[in-house]
């Protein structure tokens, strides 16, 4: 009797949860795919008690291997920072970009998988506008995802700022020559570690990843297996025609249409430790906005690849804070601070050495470091105290192999990055 009343008890339990939390699934037609796709929809806690309002909306885009069902912790943040006040009452969708066997769309459009990115911006947007009671204004529109969704968000917004008031990415890959300089190594190992190389679908994870993202990016239908032109040759190299065809979708390329006056909202974070070693394609994006002088914050967490709750929360307020605010009052908010200096290191490319310039606007204690594309240390320019002003480092790089060179330099709590690439 005591365990039938228990598990009565438990079942009534569920039940009220789940009452606490509304959660729409269902599935629509896209015309851009030309299937049924299923969607998750949150909506906030008064939806039904309130018949005439209608709500922002926020677009949450997956991972690689995920779907529309795969964080639900999302889910629950956001109901505890609407019940709380900490951020308005907001509907949030959960878009599937899922395409097996793949590990997913990359939300490209694409010969291969079909177009993914027309799916999100323009079907998946229109029939959550005339089913749902939302507030149609772009104003009230803004998307954000996790590791591929990251990326993949940022993309959506930067090519779509007529559609979106912003985008908060975490963990995504934001600058394509970064990763594949260091995924590069990684596939090479995964398939045999000598050439003559053949990439092949489950030799490990980053080969799938590469592959995955070749079907987005550079699809071959005439080429099966796998129906993708591989970006690595049999001799492990770079396909340079094709990796053209890659940098079309690198967010640090299409930023730079991005100006002012697309009032774009820009937020993005990622852990110092991430598992797949996207932190510094988050630093060289960082490092592009302040070049382009747009308004972003950049959060840095010690964490991993995972979607931390820190992350979650930080990203979910700051859309909230865009959609509230009035256009043009982007002063107000909690971005990261202009750099207090500028890095320049000419020529880039290099051969033997490189000139490394240094600007400061302030009298601080400074780092200049060179270190390889996997994390490791190659050198220490200056470690010391510099004045306000123009300074020079000379770095020999003769005896060192080809490739990619990150250069960091910290001037007081300020960290920047600069990509070096040698001949």
């Amino acid at each position: 009797m005591k365990k039938i009343l228990f598990n009565a008890f438990i079942s009534l339990l569920s039940l009220a949860l789940a009452a606490q939390t509304n959660v729409v699934n269902t599935t629509h037609y896209s015309p851009s795919l030309d299937q049924e796709k299923p969607v998750k929809i949150y909506l906030p806690p008064d939806y039904y008690n309130s018949p005439t309002e209608h709500y922002p909306v926020i677009y949450f885009l997956h991972g690689a291997t995920g779907d529309q069902n795969s964080y639900p912790t999302v889910i629950s943040r956001t109901q505890l920072m609407i019940n709380n006040g900490t951020i308005h009452p907001v509907i949030v969708v959960f878009a599937n970009g899922a395409c097996p066997p793949y590990w997913g769309s990359m939300y490209a459009n694409s010969e291969l998988y079909g177009n993914y990115e027309d799916y999100i911006v323009f079907d998946l947007v229109d029939f959550i506008d005339t089913t749902i009671r939302t507030i149609t204004d772009p104003q009230y529109r803004c998307i954000t995802g996790h590791s591929m969704g990251g990326g993949g968000a940022a993309k959506m917004a930067i090519k779509h700022p007529e559609r979106y008031r912003g985008f908060a990415s975490h963990a995504g890959v934001m600058n394509i020559d970064t990763t594949m300089a260091i995924w590069q190594t990684l596939v090479l190992q995964e398939n045999g570690g000598a050439p003559p190389y053949n990439y092949s679908w489950g030799a490990g994870t980053y080969t799938n990843f590469l592959i995955t993202a070749a079907g987005a990016w550079t699809p071959n239908l005439n080429n099966p297996p796998s129906y993708v032109d591989f970006p690595l040759n049999s001799q492990g190299e770079v396909i340079d025609n094709l990796f053209i065809e890659w940098k079309q979708h690198d967010n640090c390329h299409l930023v730079k249409q991005i100006d002012l006056t697309d009032h774009l909202g820009i937020f993005f974070s990622c852990g110092t430790n991430d598992s797949h070693q996207v932190y510094s394609s988050n630093e060289l994006f960082r490092d592009t906005l302040d070049m382009l002088g747009l308004p972003y914050r950049f959060l840095t967490t010690a964490g991993g690849h995972n979607l931390s709750v820190m992350m979650i929360e930080a990203g979910m307020k700051f859309l909230d804070s865009l959609m509230f605010f009035e256009v043009g009052t982007e002063e107000k908010w909690d971005i990261t601070v202009r750099s207090s200096f500028h890095i320049s290191v000419k020529p880039n490319p290099l051969y033997d050495f490189a000139t490394i310039g240094l600007e400061l606007l302030q009298h601080e204690y400074v780092y200049v470091q060179i270190f390889d594309i996997k994390g490791h240390k190659v050198v220490e320019l200056h470690n010391g105290y510099l004045p306000a002003g123009q300074q020079q480092f000379r770095w020999h790089a003769g005896d060192l192999p080809k490739g990619m060179y990150l250069c960091r330099v910290q001037a007081g709590k300020e960290t920047r990055t600069h990509k070096i690439v040698k001949n």
